[in-house]
């Protein structure tokens, strides 16, 4: 089974009030550590914290940022034909 931690979906940031492309480093970091009940937690934000350092040095897991033009292209082209 092969996981894609690079995967891009267009998802909702509660934050900002719009939804933009994310990966899971960027959900993590945007969404989920910004959670209540995850950041009113000392245990559950390391444990979140840890999980995204994880993902990103054992899977090479990167932000929508970091990605290759040519991805962010072909992602923005994808979207666009919807």
């Amino acid at each position: 089974c092969f996981i894609d931690y690079n995967a891009v979906t267009i998802t909702y940031n509660p934050e900002k009030g719009v939804e933009e492309p994310m990966t899971i480093l960027d959900y993590i970091k945007e969404v989920a550590l910004k959670l209540d009940h995850i950041k009113d937690s000392p245990s559950a934000y390391k444990n979140v914290r840890y999980i995204e350092n994880m993902i990103r040095k054992k899977f090479k897991a990167k932000y929508f940022s970091e990605l290759p033009i040519s991805e962010k292209k072909e992602f923005e082209q994808m979207t666009a034909q919807r």
